[in-house]
């Protein structure tokens, strides 16, 4: 392991050891700034300077440290390394608002970052000026058990595919699009499946719709896990997300999923069965916008609602959230009807795509969410020709016909990006593209007997 790693370890021992000593979430910051984390930068800058906070009040004693002078500075240094990761991930706006609070506490101490923050704003306004978002990655202080699919896992979710009705109709295995890729997984036909035929119905309580967005908390955390409703209604949180904003529905999975690990008493968030068998997608083509008020501040506070200690349970801190998300945003389906609907079946997961899928899906019963209710939606997939036993399955995760005829494959590839991490590889985008290079090849060929003729 590097030497840089070993620290990052250590200190997470640290911190597990005494949750609000803020002097290690600092030092933790720093290493995260070496590694090029920004998000977590933020994060554990964020808890430095709430940590300072309570300082304050209750005196140096209670965050570890030795006196005023110390809290102070440490304080100081968190807003810097907030300001900065924020910066980092061009989210102008946000670090303006940190920028402004630090400047009321050391009025002399952040001229520079204001004068930088409002040339980064006046360079927002060119073109291809960069949005607010970082690079999603795995995260070193995560588990390598919670980072592949276990033998485990998959028998239980070919347990589950073995259940009525369909009784066994498909069976998890080794893909065909990724050979000597052992943790790429697919879905098979495990006997013939006539043209409309079911292939699989899965009924998922793991969905969010526009219309149960839910209301603000009761005034005192904590809450009771016990008592927490199995589905979002008057007297939940409100997430700080309008359902019309990019992402908002991802926002309210996620936070169904925490209150579903808090009620479910799971000893980890990664070890969930909504979540354990899921993948994220990494790297430059899944880049995700960043908000310091979604994606910091209210998972603390829908955590503390919950009555998780979001200082000293690591099991909820930034990087397990983080790739919660990730696995949640790759993996979710949405349907509009009456309200929009977005949701993730654990066994729907596993279906990859294809620009000339085997089979359909089409979202079920997206009627009224009842208050107190869980809100049930039905994925009812069907085969679209004959498919035979041992044939893989294959859904499309975008529309790949647009109303005038197909998509190029280019086009298709780029729409794809986000949850292939590279060019799509299915059979139709492969023809497709061979084809365009061997007319490419032909028509530069036909120019140069052209011009040589000349």
């Amino acid at each position: 392991m590097p030497p840089i790693l070993e620290q990052l370890r250590e200190v997470g021992f640290a911190i597990q050891h005494t949750p609000r000593h803020a002097q290690y979430r600092l030092l933790r910051a720093k290493i995260w700034k070496m590694l090029e984390y920004p998000e977590m930068v933020a994060s554990d800058a964020y808890k430095i300077i709430t940590l300072c906070d309570i300082a304050t009040e209750f005196g140096a004693d209670a965050v570890s440290m030795r006196d005023t002078n110390e809290v102070n500075m440490c304080k100081k240094d968190g807003y810097e390394l907030l300001i900065r990761s924020l910066l980092e991930m061009h989210c102008v706006a946000d670090a303006l608002g940190v920028c402004n609070e630090a400047a009321q506490y050391y009025p002399d101490s952040f001229e520079s970052y204001t004068e930088e923050i409002y040339g980064a704003i006046r360079a927002q306004d060119l073109p291809n000026a960069p949005t607010a978002s970082y690079i999603p990655r795995t995260y070193p202080t995560i588990s390598s058990e919670y980072l592949t699919r276990s033998e485990a896992d998959i028998e239980s979710s070919n347990a589950q595919f073995k259940r009525p009705p369909l009784d066994g109709t498909c069976r998890i295995s080794h893909s065909t699009l990724a050979a000597g890729k052992p943790d790429v997984y697919g879905v098979f036909a495990t006997r013939p499946i006539p043209k409309q035929g079911l292939v699989h119905k899965e009924s998922t309580t793991f969905i969010a719709a526009t219309r149960s967005v839910p209301a603000p908390p009761v005034a005192h955390p904590p809450h009771d896990a016990a008592s927490i409703p199995e589905a979002f209604d008057s007297n939940c949180f409100q997430v700080r997300a309008d359902a019309h904003v990019p992402n908002a529905l991802h926002t309210l999975l996620f936070t169904t999923f925490l209150s579903k690990c808090a009620r479910d008493n799971c000893p980890h968030p990664l070890e969930h069965p909504l979540i354990a068998g899921l993948t994220a997608s990494y790297g430059p083509a899944s880049s995700r916008k960043f908000s310091l008020q979604r994606d910091i501040r209210d998972p603390i506070h829908f955590l503390e609602y919950l009555g998780i200690d979001t200082y000293g349970d690591l099991r909820y801190d930034m990087d397990v959230l983080l790739t919660v998300y990730e696995r949640i945003r790759n993996n979710s389906f949405g349907c509009v009807d009456r309200q929009a609907v977005e949701g993730v079946g654990p066994l729907f997961s596993f279906f990859n795509h294809s620009c000339e899928p085997n089979v359909s899906w089409q979202v079920e019963n997206p009627g009224e969410v009842v208050a107190g209710q869980p809100p049930t939606r039905s994925i009812v997939m069907r085969a679209k020709s004959n498919i035979e036993e041992g044939e893989e399955l294959f859904i499309t995760y975008i529309a790949p016909e647009s109303p005038d005829g197909f998509l190029p494959v280019e086009e298709r590839r780029k729409e794809l990006m986000t949850w292939m991490g590279g060019p799509c590889q299915c059979t139709r985008c492969v023809r497709e593209s061979e084809a365009e290079k061997g007319l490419s090849l032909k028509m530069k060929e036909l120019a140069g007997r052209l011009l040589g003729g000349a």
